[in-house]
């Protein structure tokens, strides 16, 4: 059974890129442009990855949307994605047993490398 991944990314060429490689790869793929509307879905939807960027614009940024995950299904793993410094997101995210850091700009190969190691820890 594919896993269910959330993809929260305000970049809409991003995100699109992103949900299709996703889905290309045996996940059952959910987009959200935004923090609070993530929240809204992961209350009433399985969530196994999320794959967020930490910059959401205004309002919930993605380490939020992470917690709120992490609080509502704990086996999930996330995915953040910055162009900030990478340290001060680790420093923010400590509530994570295990988080994946990709730096944008980041390949797809990459992507494709972390999201088959979910996989594969998931044994799907």
């Amino acid at each position: 059974m594919p896993l269910n991944l959330l993809v929260v990314e305000d970049d809409s060429i991003l995100r699109s890129t992103i949900v299709e490689f996703a889905a290309r790869h045996c996940f059952n793929v959910h987009e959200e442009s935004s923090g609070e509307a993530a929240l809204r879905y992961i209350d009433s939807h399985a969530v196994d990855v999320l794959i967020t960027d930490w910059d959401l614009g205004a309002g919930i940024d993605g380490i939020q949307v992470a917690q709120h995950t992490v609080a509502h299904h704990p086996s999930a793993n996330a995915i953040l994605i910055t162009a900030k410094s990478v340290d001060e997101l680790r420093e923010r995210c400590d509530f994570l047993s295990s988080v994946t850091v990709l730096h944008k700009p980041f390949s797809l190969r990459t992507l494709r490398t972390t999201l088959g190691e979910i996989q594969e820890l998931a044994g799907k």
